[in-house]
């Protein structure tokens, strides 16, 4: 939408850099169309932060896959839906698998070059009916491409349209094929880190709740500059245009969030927060959200 950080925002957010332990650039959108990305990554790497961003791996050219080598960018998480082209250009349109597949050979070529080790390379794919036969040929993909780790997420299903994709209708084959990945990642020592399994059943998980840990360490700052206290809440602790950092940090908003998050009566949002809950795959709305409203 044309929509990028402002130099407002962006200077009341670098003086948060010097006390960082990692930062994820991600805005939501594909984060190498942002003219200034890189002029943002050398001055975090000033302060050794480790740096992570997430992309679609289209727009990587050459300069931009030596500069992310050079830059000792952390981690790279490339979104990637299928192991074959018709696949993946079928589920992302616009995608273009060939050019893909050349921008990352393109980052290992710089990394062999300048014998760095880093960026690590991560896939990540959003498992569903359309794809989940071609995840172990993802992990073999991986190894070809010296690519670390495959992480996978179901599908979360934002309309009706989509609901017949969805893995909670297709169990068995779900869980068929999340294993296969498994065992090929052990054999060729790529990192497959999967969702919880449907086979497992309700029990394993029912009733278990994660401490949040969030509201002390980490915070979520839009392009516009408003804080949220992590990345899926919708919950404005305040606004950098109006207030600085610490001074949010601080205030009221984050106060009533650290008292109520852990505490048998949190705030509505984190109550049901997907993410404080060990996600049971047997709960439709696990995957159709709107569906476990009704």
């Amino acid at each position: 939408n044309n929509r990028e950080l402002s130099e407002e925002v962006f200077e009341r957010v670098k003086v948060l850099f010097p006390f960082l332990y990692d930062i994820n650039l991600t805005g939501g959108g594909e984060n190498f169309l942002y003219p200034k990305f890189f002029e943002i990554v050398e001055l975090i790497k000033k302060y050794k932060v480790y740096t992570i961003t997430s992309t679609n791996g289209v727009l990587i050219d050459k300069e931009k896959a030596r500069q992310l080598v050079l830059s000792s960018f952390g981690l790279l998480s490339i979104s990637i839906d299928g192991a074959t082209k018709e696949t993946l250009e079928r589920i992302r349109r616009g995608a273009d698998f060939e050019n893909l597949i050349k921008n990352v050979k393109r980052i290992n070529f710089f990394k062999r070059g300048y014998k760095k080790n880093r960026p690590k390379l991560k896939f990540h794919f959003v498992a569903m009916r359309d794809n989940i036969e071609e995840l172990p040929k993802l992990v073999e993909l991986a190894h070809e491409l010296w690519v670390e780790e495959v992480s996978v997420a179901y599908l979360t299903v934002p309309f009706k349209e989509l609901e017949d994709k969805s893995l909670f209708f297709y169990k068995e084959l779900s869980d068929k094929f999340m294993l296969l990945s498994k065992k090929r990642g052990e054999e060729l020592k790529v990192k497959v880190v999967l969702p919880p399994l449907f086979r497992d059943g309700t029990s394993k998980v029912e009733g278990r709740r994660k401490i949040c840990h969030s509201p002390w360490l980490y915070a979520a700052i839009s392009i516009d500059g408003k804080v949220y206290p992590c990345c899926v809440s919708s919950m404005e602790m305040g606004d950098l245009k109006n207030d600085d950092f610490e001074t949010i940090w601080h205030g009221q908003n984050y106060i009533r969030l650290r008292r109520t998050v852990n505490s048998n009566d949190p705030l509505p949002e984190c109550k049901n927060c997907y993410h404080h809950a060990t996600m049971d795959p047997n709960r439709i709305e696990s995957h159709i959200p709107y569906l476990g409203k009704k």
